[in-house]
This record gives structure tokens, sequence and C-alpha cells, in this order.
């Protein structure tokens, strides 16, 4: 069974070592799962209480032993809609402190004077924020000497990104290089 699902979703190789363990046996101490599971006795303890938490695994104690069993697959699924809700809640607290970041980011640009961008990458960040800063009527100027506007990547983004800048109403003029052009 291919477990990088699990990884994406937030388990550690361990945890899920010691799950699909807890998933044959049953109900176990600790000896059995570290055999099973094939990890350190060391790192069993903490996994386990990991996983606890996560409400993937259960225990119960029995003269003074404590029993360890899987919980029903099915608290994946609660696992990740906990997830969700963390990531909904921390995308709401975020939108929040927005507005003071770009205040912040607004008042550390009035005072720079140049911002250098690298690779593809970099130039679609820089359009990007031309973009989200200009306003209608507003222009820019771009000068180019590189041949890295002529990739495909890059034509593919420039179409979308001039379509965006003529919808917006925001003015270009451009230098480029002669073979740019074409």
């Amino acid at each position: 069974m291919d477990t990088a699902i699990l990884e994406q979703i937030g388990l550690s190789k361990n945890e899920i070592k010691v799950y699909f363990a807890l998933l044959e046996l049953d109900q176990s101490s600790a000896t059995p799962i570290i055999k099973k599971a094939r990890i350190p006795h060391s790192k069993v303890y903490p996994t386990l209480e990991k996983l606890i938490q996560k409400g993937l695994v259960s225990f119960v104690i029995k003269n003074n032993v404590k029993y360890f069993q899987s919980s029903n697959p099915q608290n994946l699924i609660e696992f990740i809609q906990k997830k969700e809700k963390e990531l909904s809640t921390q995308k709401n607290e975020i939108q929040k402190i927005i507005p003071q970041i770009e205040q912040r980011r607004k008042d550390t640009k009035e005072k720079q004077e140049s911002t250098v961008y690298e690779d593809i990458e970099g130039v679609k960040a820089a359009f990007n924020d031309i973009l989200n800063s200009l306003k209608k009527n507003e222009e820019y100027l771009v000068f180019t000497l590189g041949e890295e506007l002529g990739t495909k990547e890059l034509k593919l983004f420039l179409a979308n990104y001039h379509q965006k800048r003529i919808e917006k109403g925001i003015k270009v003029r451009l230098i480029a290089n002669k073979k740019i052009k074409e």
C-alpha cells in the first residue's frame, strides 16, 4: 500500500508504521508494536502519544499495563476535517492582518529604490506585483534585454497577464530586444 498520502496529511513515517502495526495487532502493549513496526523503543511512546492526539489510536489500562489499539480508519477523515478547520481559522486570521502587512510593505517600499527579480518566476512575480499595485490609467515602464521572455511558459503567462492588465486599465511602455518583439 502506498503510504505517501498519509505523509501528505501530516503523519510521520513512524506514526504510519505504528498505525499499521496496530491495525494488524488489534490491541497490544508496546513491545509487540516495537517489533511489528520496527522502530526504536525510545520512539514508540512519543509516536503513540501523537497518534492518540490525532484520534487515530486509543488505549486501555489492564493490570497496570497500557494496551493500545488503532481507532476506526474513518477517523482519518475526521483528522483531515480537523486540519481543514484549523487551516480555515488560520486563513481567516491571516486575512485579518493582511492590511497591516500590506501597510508595512507599502511603508518599506516608499523607502526602497529598486527590486531585483531573477529567473522566470521572478519575472512573473514582478508583473503580478505591478498588476496588484497599479490602478486604472497608471503606467509602468519595462526595459528588457534577456531572451527569457521568449520562452513558451512566459509567453503564456504574459498573454494572460496582459489581458488582466488591459481589463484593469493599466498602461505600459516597453523597450525590448528586436528578437523579443518578434
